[in-house]
């Protein structure tokens, strides 16, 4: 039986992260982001701009070591790519987080409330009221959590769980070292 997370090609529990280091190795770690924007789509147009970014980052983005390589050549390209990916994926983790979290919550409020603590402080006025309005358009929980569930529901709950819990592990990862290199504040 199959659900949404059985047709991703890569999850984000299925990244290594090296422990001696805390690396997040590259090509599996974007092929799992490359799998987020799949869960974009069931989340409707109200996610497309959170899509293209994402989408738009893991084409430049790469991880630690790549960020330590081209600090050393006075370049930001993949750095930039790496703080604005991390930051639509902690968007869309803390959203997911607040309605699994809290069952009665529709998934606007969940995002609503999930942007307000990401990424409002990074866009300007425009932005958040563009980003704002669209995420009214999610469609309702029991409509995701259906398309999410295909036809097993309880082997989606765990697959969830897993898959989110990785993803958080993953963002707090990418947070600290964004944050020990002062590129994030």
């Amino acid at each position: 039986m199959a659900t949404f997370f059985d047709s991703l090609p890569r999850q984000f529990s299925d990244v290594n992260v090296l422990a001696a280091e805390s690396g997040i190795e590259t090509l599996p770690f974007l092929q799992a982001s490359e799998g987020l924007t799949r869960m974009f789509d069931t989340l409707g147009s109200a996610f497309s701009v959170v899509k293209s970014d994402v989408q738009g980052n893991i084409t430049s983005a790469t991880l630690q070591s790549l960020v330590e390589a081209e600090k050393a050549e006075n370049k930001n390209t993949a750095t930039v790519g790496l703080l604005w990916l991390k930051r639509a994926l902690e968007f869309t983790a803390l959203g997911l987080r607040r309605n699994v979290d809290n069952p009665g919550e529709e998934l606007s409020a969940s995002f609503h409330k999930a942007y307000d603590a990401t990424l409002s402080k990074h866009h300007t006025f425009m932005v958040r009221g563009v980003f704002s309005a669209s995420l009214f358009a999610c469609p309702s929980r029991a409509d995701f959590y259906k398309k999410l569930a295909g036809s097993d529901p309880n082997k989606m709950q765990g697959q969830l769980a897993s898959w989110l819990g990785a993803l958080e592990n993953q963002v707090r990862i990418i947070d600290q070292f964004l944050r020990a290199k002062g590129i994030e504040k």
